[in-house]
């Protein structure tokens, strides 16, 4: 009856040590497959920050403002004097490339399908002033531009409107904007600002005169700098050659009659701000998995220890040095941990995987994560070194066991 109740004891006690062994090797396979998964996306949300963000750096926006002053009577609106003037005067070393734009509101139309949405004209260079890129198609050309060629780029709201998003179809196509018919050549990322996408970029001189009733303002004039840092030199370089053209709106003291602004000083800031907070949020859910996996290894260890306490001293007595106890009960503390960390790099590597393949279609707007050899080798490093950490207490602990103590219990 006592070898029975021994034996159902140790099975028991086996048993636990198994279950417990398994909920601890579940939080290192969780906390590996996290790290992962968060560098595999970490690292394209940074490039994709980098990419799509930084350029906004770099772009200023000159707009008309209303002076503050009493004294003033009216405001000159941007035309096509200031225009010249800031593609002469700029410095090229400050500035790439100046970019007047226009902008109204039309309806456009594609056999039955009517869709209200803004038009914009510009020049080539809207899109490195508006950091987005196209995602088929063409921008137009400098000689379009001249010419004043009825060609039009759309923004991914107006591809859904109007063709379903079927880019291919709407590459084909010819749509009506007011009374004239248009060729599409190009389609804008998802990121093209503008009433969510709801727009169609075409060039300045075919908007302005067959579009807006012939003006010869504009709303705006964007400037792409060279860099950054240009900011202060650059606003000061306006102010110099527009306060020329704007004499009677300076005379008597009175304030400039137009304004710039950056997206440096805060929306980019606050971008910057919000990735690293994902990031370091990220890398917590990251240590705080990996302290659950070894504190629950470290449990499972030093449960293990206490039931083979006969056993270790047993070896003991047979000649086992401490050495020996601290090697056997650290490799298996690591074997469990690795097997963890194997299981956690499949589970990881199978994510990011999927994710690669998924999230284009789901979510063309962002960046797909991509998988990182190095970061695979570190999270599956990092299981070792959780196993070692975990399984060091209990087995020096095992080895300090007096042997007449033990077998006296």
């Amino acid at each position: 009856m006592g070898v029975q109740q021994s034996m159902s004891r140790a099975f028991l006690a086996m048993r636990t040590v198994w279950f417990r062994s398994l909920l601890s090797m579940f939080g290192i396979v969780l906390s590996v497959a996290l790290v992962i998964v968060i560098c595999g996306f970490a690292g394209k949300v940074y490039g994709s920050y980098q990419t799509k963000l930084d350029p906004l750096s770099t772009s200023m926006s000159l707009t008309e403002g209303q002076p503050n002053s009493p004294k003033a009577t009216g405001m000159q609106s941007l035309d096509n004097s200031d225009i010249d003037a800031l593609q002469q005067r700029l410095d090229p070393k400050l500035v790439s490339s100046v970019v007047p734009i226009a902008s109204g509101t039309a309806m456009l139309r594609y056999q039955r399908t009517l869709f209200r949405a803004s038009i914009i004209g510009s020049t080539p260079d809207w899109l490195s002033y508006k950091a987005t890129q196209l995602v088929a198609g063409r921008m137009f050309t400098e000689q379009e531009y001249e010419s004043a060629a009825r060609v039009t780029v759309i923004g991914p709201s107006t591809l859904s409107g109007l063709f379903n998003n079927d880019i291919q179809k709407a590459l084909r196509s010819e749509i009506q904007i007011g009374r004239l018919t248009f060729q599409i050549i190009g389609v804008l990322a998802h990121n093209a600002t503008g009433n969510g996408g709801s727009i169609a970029v075409s060039p300045l001189p075919v908007v302005r005169e067959d579009l807006l009733g012939g003006i010869r303002t504009v709303g705006e004039i964007g400037i792409v700098m060279t860099s950054k840092d240009a900011v202060d030199e650059v606003n000061d370089e306006i102010s110099a050659i527009l306060d020329r053209q704007h004499i009677p709106f300076k005379a008597n003291g009175l304030e400039e009659d137009f304004s710039t602004s950056t997206y440096q000083s805060a929306d980019i800031a606050v971008a910057g701000q919000l990735v690293e907070v994902l990031f370091w949020g990220s890398c917590a859910l990251v240590v705080l998995a990996l302290i659950i996996g070894g504190s629950g290894l470290s449990n499972v260890m030093s449960f293990s220890v206490a039931e083979r306490a006969r056993e270790i001293a047993v070896r003991r007595t047979f000649g086992a040095r401490r050495r020996m106890i601290v090697a056997q009960l650290l490799s298996e503390s690591v074997v469990i941990a690795g097997t963890g960390g194997a299981l956690g790099v499949l589970v990881g590597v199978a994510l990011v995987v999927a994710g690669e393949r998924v999230l284009p279609n789901i979510a063309p707007q962002l960046e797909a994560p991509q998988l990182s050899v190095s970061f695979v080798l570190l999270a599956f490093v990092l299981s070792l070194v959780v196993g070692v950490v975990a399984g060091m207490h209990p087995a020096l602990r095992a080895a300090r066991y007096r042997i007449c103590d033990v077998l006296r219990d």
